[in-house]
């Protein structure tokens, strides 16, 4: 069955031996989103006719939407002189990431040129970590001054407000220290004569330069706006976060969340050259066979156990994949929890409990029904109680793993969704054979 691929990939493939004219009108007409998920999937020589083809703000718009992998292919052919062109097109915080991936000669030449010009004021965005508000944050803002009327201001930003994203104006003092804000509508609805003053909010929600992005992100949610300034230790005005920001950290987030879950690198996408995706899948299946090596390590305890009982070798399965799928569903609103902060030391072994008590009543009645399948089946009343037990057991340590084995490693700085999967899978499947096998020996 021929495979088919998105409607607009396909009328793209068809277009590509057609002349450039008709090509860049189809590229230009498509969002940055779409027209990046077509041209990871190229090849180096479509790729760089396509990004020859569009108007450098479509391409600077395109480029934040690529793979890593890709974006960074792309940078590093990049020249200076087109680099500069991009810039325009392009916000601060924008260009304060594409600058690192450029090649070090363009790097060199594109910072520069920015020591000799910085409008929009990027030279001091590049010192910031990239996962803290710092690294979030746009310079432009729309600063204006206490003791300014509403006139005045008017005059002042009225062509400003066509290039900015903003909601928001900001009242700086003559140090730059950060004290009240407007909102737009706020200042739309006040009269000419009005001083701006009278009509800030002077208690204004601020975050650190040095937050890290999830406290961000909490900030955003509890307070439910739509952008936040940045200040350093001083209070001084540096940049504004908005609401587009945070919604790429979020979707970012996720995609890595869903990608380290399933134990692969978080910049890992499907079009992703085979050579790379080697790289970075092939440790963590190492580290996952050796810990199959663990559990296979166990069984041969009981070699004599299951030479004298073959149907217990058809039994283990179910018993370990049942403790690998409870532990599975515990660590993932495990891990969302500490990710929105509802996992708190206070509240641990309150948490542990609940999904300890809830995994063995799981592994109880999950257990009844096996017990009862294998009794039919088997006859064997002895083989249902031991089946029953050992589910019961393994399912309820699957609730004890599937929260402290990420809160561990959270505590160790490990990235919970990176990590914690081999180890709570591990957990339930030397739990399940050990209890299984064990119980067979005692009991049968």
């Amino acid at each position: 069955m021929p495979v088919t691929l998105h409607p607009i990939a396909e009328k793209l493939k068809s277009l590509f031996v057609r002349e450039d004219a008709v090509l860049r009108e189809a590229l230009q007409a498509l969002p940055p989103e779409e027209l990046a998920n077509v041209v990871n999937g190229l090849g180096p020589r479509e790729r760089q006719r396509v990004f020859r083809l569009l108007s450098d703000e479509k391409f600077g718009h395109a480029l934040r939407h690529l793979s890593p992998h890709v974006r960074t292919v792309v940078a590093a052919r990049l020249s200076a002189e087109r680099t500069s062109a991009l810039m325009d097109h392009l916000e601060s915080d924008e260009i304060a990431d594409l600058i690192p991936a450029l090649d070090r000669r363009t790097r060199e030449r594109v910072i520069a040129a920015l020591k000799k010009s910085d409008p929009k004021k990027v030279l001091p965005l590049l010192g910031f970590e990239s996962e803290t508000a710092g690294g979030l944050m746009k310079s432009e803002v729309l600063r204006i001054e206490s003791g300014q009327t509403v006139e005045d201001v008017r005059k002042l930003i009225g062509g400003m407000l066509n290039h900015h994203k903003a909601t928001t104006l900001y009242v700086a003092d003559p140090d730059g220290v950060l004290a009240g804000t407007v909102s737009l509508v706020r200042f739309a609805t006040s009269p000419p004569t009005a001083l701006i003053r009278d009509i800030m909010h002077d208690r204004p929600v601020s975050v650190p330069v040095t937050m890290p992005q999830e406290d961000v992100l909490r900030v955003f949610s509890e307070r439910d706006v739509l952008e936040l300034p940045v200040v350093d230790s001083r209070g001084r005005l540096l940049g504004v976060i908005t609401a587009d920001d945070v919604f790429d950290v979020l979707k970012r987030e996720m995609a890595e969340d869903m990608s380290r879950f399933s134990g692969v690198s978080e910049d890992e996408r499907i079009t992703d050259p085979a050579s790379l995706a080697v790289r970075r899948r092939l440790p963590w299946l190492i580290l996952n066979l050796a810990t199959a090596i663990l559990a296979a390590w166990v069984v041969t305890w009981f070699q004599p156990t299951i030479s004298r009982f073959i149907i217990l070798a058809a039994m283990m399965p179910i018993v370990a994949g049942m403790g690998g799928n409870a532990v599975t569903q515990t660590l993932g609103v495990s891990i969302r929890a500490i990710a929105l902060g509802e996992l708190h030391t206070w509240n641990t072994w309150k948490i542990i409990g609940r999904q300890m008590l809830a995994g063995g009543v799981n592994g109880l009645v999950t257990g009844l029904i096996m017990g009862v399948i294998a009794w039919a089946w088997t006859r064997n009343l002895e083989l249902a109680g031991v089946l029953i037990l050992a589910m019961a057991i393994n399912l309820f340590i699957a609730g004890l793993g599937g929260v402290a084995i990420p809160v561990v490693m959270k505590r160790l700085r490990i990235d919970p969704a990176l990590a914690s999967t081999v180890f709570a899978t591990t957990l339930t499947d030397v739990v399940g054979f050990f209890t299984f096998l064990g119980l067979a020996t005692i009991l049968l």
